[in-house]
């Protein structure tokens, strides 16, 4: 059976220090990286406007 291997992209982003700010207090409070909690919130806006 073969596996297959998700490719990652990486997506650069520029936005105000007052975003960067307040993403990482509710990736903190969550215990994750910003990187994982702005794929959960693309993950559920896709779901829910998809």
């Amino acid at each position: 059976m073969t596996q297959s291997v998700p490719t990652k992209t990486y997506i650069k982003v520029h936005v105000p220090t007052s975003l960067k700010t307040r993403l990482r207090q509710l990736a903190e409070q969550r215990g994750v990286s910003i990187s994982s909690l702005l794929r959960l919130i693309a993950n559920e806006y896709i779901k829910n406007k998809g």
